[in-house]
């Protein structure tokens, strides 16, 4: 009969799988941005311009915007357009440069806003997508471990000697328990100490009981303690 395999819980690969899936969102939002810049930049020429105007509001939430207007020439005409971009180092009367499209003299772009939006976006979005993939990948590799484990067939009896709660890990207001248990070498004399996986029963009502724990055979790298022994051996 095929093992239910327990290895890390469901707000690990949800949470795990929601930061990968933004970050990759982010990135892919990146390239996009790129793409389109460098499109851009091939019908466009870069200009001097002086920030005309740049004026505040609130947003729906409360939080101060910006709209930065620039006076430019084009073949001697004069142009006050907005751009799609604000920093803090911003002044009215400051120079700056901007990219103007060749056929659309209204079109404008800050140099480094566009560029700003790109490293954003690709700078976030791999940071989310680091995160979220490392907590994919460490229970999974434990899982593959642990299978391997399993496949190999070896296993002892350990008595059960207690448990802790788990304080930093929360699951809708409730910290899961990790159960303990201990299995003594009757050749070498030599005493073993194994934790279970995050459960959520009390490991203290278990204490004294048999429980089956997967090891290899020197009781060296991982191991499983198998949860359903408890209840098999009832």
């Amino acid at each position: 009969m095929k093992k239910n395999i327990k290895v890390g819980g469901a707000v690990e690969f949800i949470c795990g799988g929601v930061f990968f899936f933004v970050g990759l969102c982010m990135l892919l939002g990146g390239v996009a941005a790129f793409i389109n810049n460098q499109n851009f930049k091939e019908s466009a020429r870069e200009i001097e311009g002086v920030i005309a105007e740049i004026e505040s509001y609130r947003d729906s939430d409360g939080d101060t915007e910006y709209d930065v207007w620039v006076t430019y020439k084009v073949d001697g005409r004069e142009y006050t357009e907005k751009i799609g971009y604000y920093s803090s180092s911003m002044f009215e009367g400051k120079p700056i440069e901007i990219l103007v499209d060749n056929m659309y003299p209204t079109r404008i772009r800050s140099t480094s806003g566009s560029l700003f939006v790109v490293l954003i976006l690709g700078g976030m979005g791999l940071v989310f997508a680091l995160v979220g993939g490392g907590t994919l990948l460490v229970p999974l590799r434990r899982r593959a471990k642990v299978k391997k484990v399993i496949a190999a067939g070896h296993y002892v009896y350990a008595e059960v000697t207690g448990g802790f709660l788990c304080h930093n890990y929360t699951v809708n207001g409730r910290h899961p328990f990790k159960l303990e248990c201990k299995y003594e070498d009757v050749f070498s004399g030599i005493s073993h100490m194994f934790t279970s996986d995050h459960i959520w029963t009390d490991p203290n009502m278990y204490v004294g009981r048999q429980i089956k724990v997967y090891c290899s055979q020197d009781f060296t790298g991982p191991y499983y303690v198998d949860m359903d022994s408890l209840q098999n051996m009832m």
